[in-house]
This record gives structure tokens, C-alpha cells and sequence, in this order.
């Protein structure tokens, strides 16, 4: 894209294309959010044919999208989320760990606190139905 190799300083918004959804731009001619849902919610019906349960490992995955996207305390609260649950790859528990260590630079102890405990009374089934992502039939 036009901002390619460019330092962070010299970085301006770009406005989104008319006739498109943010979601559905290939910034820099990557991957755009559609891309990566519909990649992510392929890989949950993969591991159900494997008979891997992949609901934490994709809340993960929305979490450090949503860090992405500069949405902290959403981040933080589908963290809270899968806190404690089991997840399938020894990778995502680093970038679990990971995830949470970038928040705290982000968030006050309180804040970060605050939104993983709402996360924590949500079932990460639900969060992927809200999400499109639900791999089970209606």
C-alpha cells in the first residue's frame, strides 16, 4: 500500500473506500477483517471434524483482533472470557500471556481487572454466536 515502509511518524489515516464496509478492505493489500473471520470460523470447523473443542482458541483469536483494532477493553474482557479454560495450542497460551502483558501497558490495573471479570460470567459459545462463528446448527 502507499504507506508501506514508512515510519510510524509519518503514518496518516486513510479513508475507506467508497462502497465498502471497513471490515471488507485489504489494507496494504493483506487480509481484511471479513478475510480473517471467515478464515477463522473455516479453522473452528476443522477442529470440530478433528473432535478438538476450538471455542477458547477462537475468543482468543477475536481478543487480539479486537487489540488490533485498538479496543482494549473489549480485548481484555474476552480474555477474561477464557481465563482458566483450556486452549488447545501451547502457542496460545504465549499469546494469551502476551495479549494481557500488551493490555497492562494499555489499561490501569482497575480497568484491565474490571473487563476481564465481565468476561468472566460469559460462556465462550455465546460470544462466538454473537460473532458468526458458531460451529453448531440452530
Amino acid at each position: 500500500g502507499v504507506l508501506e515502509g514508512r515510519l510510524t511518524k509519518e503514518l496518516v489515516p486513510e479513508p475507506t473506500p467508497e462502497g465498502l464496509d471497513i471490515t471488507e478492505v485489504r489494507w496494504g493489500g493483506g487480509e481484511s477483517i471479513e478475510d480473517v473471520h471467515d478464515r477463522l470460523h473455516r479453522a473452528r470447523l476443522r477442529a470440530d471434524r478433528e473432535g478438538l473443542e476450538s471455542a477458547s482458541d477462537a475468543v482468543l483469536a477475536l481478543a487480539l483482533i479486537a487489540r488490533r483494532e485498538d479496543r482494549p477493553h473489549d480485548a481484555a474482557e474476552l480474555l477474561g472470557t477464557i481465563t482458566g479454560l483450556p486452549l488447545n495450542n501451547a502457542a496460545h497460551y504465549v499469546l494469551f500471556r502476551t495479549l494481557r502483558r500488551s493490555l497492562q501497558t494499555e489499561l490501569d490495573a482497575d480497568e484491565l481487572r474490571s473487563a476481564m471479570e465481565r468476561g468472566a460470567g460469559t460462556d465462550p459459545e455465546s460470544v462466538l454466536v454473537e460473532a458468526g462463528l458458531s460451529t453448531t446448527s440452530p
